[in-house]
């Protein structure tokens, strides 16, 4: 089970996850050669060593050659709809495909949320830039190639101050980087300026990592250096490390309503608790004294976590209460992999067993996706998905 060790103490971007994770899996020629896999001349790729408070470490840009542009149709400002192109008809993995795509849903969902619009009309600015995709395509690429499952993330610290932006002048976090950073832990720390961008704040989206940090031996560790320097060193550091232990505490979450109507207590309130957080939420019919009709409302968290949990359940339900109790569980190596289907590709989890086979699951999410873009139903989606398993 590989888990990544994200410690963001100075920020995170994607040129930062690129520049760590290629140091990570021995993989700088790989990302060389990245721009051309994605069908775009006129790009060089430079790594460089640099220094941040004698810290050494490399540092990756992707740099477009004024005396040869890039094609047409590949200019600063993207719609989604394009970069989604470039990535599904690049040279890479379906794995690094599935993450890079995921990644820009993320950005593109973020920035319609922010300026209310729909998604099909955002409109990129500076994340459409070639260096900006390249920096995200790369890091999926490298997720991928280094099997990481699960990721451990320390707060992240996203700077203070304003920032200048294509539509004006912003505080930090930017709203879309604000909007991508929803419930994750958070910390301005003490330099002025953007420490953590859109991409990487997408990339942390994503990973979905979480902030309390278990037993873990440490495989690798890289460094990769920012811009600017400060007095403490400007890097971002990632460990590829595994778990040493098959079972986790957690912290359940419950309460009794017997004063809200069923349909507020459904699927709207239970994203909203994992969006917050929650491992996993649910709902359960109960009888309480004088034979009331009720609900159990149940989540669970880690002990991180648990403040931003029980925040979201008390502002959205009528409960006044709520009772924690300790919990372990064991857990399952995973992975996310990719399924094809004769309606595009679905994301699933492949799992392994105490007896080392393994199974793996079309996720159905990603099922309803495909199917409401194919207009075909979700059963024929996921029966396609298992298929190709056979």
């Amino acid at each position: 089970m590989s888990v990544l060790r994200i410690e963001p103490f100075s920020g995170v971007s994607g040129d930062l996850f690129a520049g760590a994770l290629a140091q990570l899996a021995d993989a700088e020629p790989l990302i060389s050669e990245l721009p051309a896999s994605l069908g775009l001349s006129g790009v060089a790729t430079v790594w460089r060593t640099v220094n941040k408070c004698g810290v050494s470490c490399r540092k990756v840009s992707f740099v477009e050659k004024l005396e040869e542009p890039s094609k047409p149709g590949h200019g600063a400002h993207r719609h989604l709809s394009d970069i989604k192109h470039l990535i599904s008809q690049a040279d890479i993995s379906k794995g690094a495909k599935f993450r890079a795509l995921d990644i820009f849903q993320a950005l593109g969902e973020a920035e319609a949320n922010v300026h209310g619009i729909p998604l099909e009309t955002v409109h990129f600015h500076e994340v459409g830039a070639v260096d900006s995709i390249l920096d995200i395509v790369a890091s999926a690429l490298l997720l991928d190639r280094l099997g990481v499952t699960s990721a451990i993330c320390d707060p992240v610290v996203t700077g203070k101050g304003f920032v200048e932006m294509a539509h004006g002048r912003y505080p930090i976090p930017a709203p879309a980087t604000q909007k991508l950073l929803q419930g994750m832990v958070l910390e301005p720390g003490l330099e002025f300026g953007e420490l953590t961008t859109p991409t990487g704040a997408a990339i942390l989206r994503h990973l979905k990592p979480s902030f309390s940090v278990p037993q873990l031996r440490v495989l690798s560790t890289a460094v990769a250096g920012a811009t600017k320097d400060f007095l403490h060193p400007n890097v971002l550091r990632l460990s590829l490390c595994e778990s040493i232990a098959t079972t986790g505490e957690l912290l359940l979450i419950q309460t009794n309503i017997d004063d809200m109507p069923g349909e507020l207590l459904g699927s709207d309130l239970l994203d909203l608790l994992l969006e917050a957080g929650a491992k996993d939420a649910w709902v359960s019919p109960i009888v309480m004294k004088r034979g009331r009709p009720a609900f159990k409302l149940e989540a669970l968290c880690t002990r991180s976590e648990k403040d931003q949990v029980s925040a979201a359940i008390l502002e959205n339900t009528s409960t006044i209460g709520l009772r924690y109790l300790p919990v372990t569980r064991r857990e399952l190596e995973r992975r996310t992999t990719v399924l094809d289907t004769e309606w595009g590709s679905v994301d699933s989890k492949e799992v392994v067993l105490p007896s080392g086979k393994s199974r793996t699951t079309p996720e159905y999410v990603s099922c309803l996706k495909v199917a409401r873009e194919a207009g075909v139903s979700v059963l024929e989606v996921y029966q396609s998905a298992v298929n190709g398993l056979e």
